[in-house]
């Protein structure tokens, strides 16, 4: 009993909990990035998850890899036309 103890004592608080992981994907289904999300849930909801725990979050989930990889894919296009513009207005 007293190793049980001590091992509920030293155990790692989980910040994911099941509320939380749902709102995240919510948001990532919105096509937000994991540091847009970070960012919002250490302002409105005051608990702290770093963009890279939401980073192993999604890489487990395989369905939100897909989300994931054609968010980032269609952010990278943009970005990408954006500068072809400013090279071809010679800014």
């Amino acid at each position: 009993m007293l190793t049980y103890s001590r091992r509920l004592a030293t155990m790692k608080a989980t910040k994911m909990t099941p509320e939380l992981i749902l709102l995240i994907e919510s948001k990532l289904a919105d096509k937000w990035s994991s540091e847009q999300i970070s960012g919002w849930l250490s302002n409105e909801v005051y608990t702290t998850v770093s963009h890279e725990t939401i980073y192993r979050h999604v890489w487990h989930d395989k369905r939100l890899v897909r989300i994931c990889i054609a968010t980032c894919a269609a952010r990278v296009r943009l970005t990408n036309r954006d500068q072809r513009a400013k090279q071809a207005e010679g800014i």
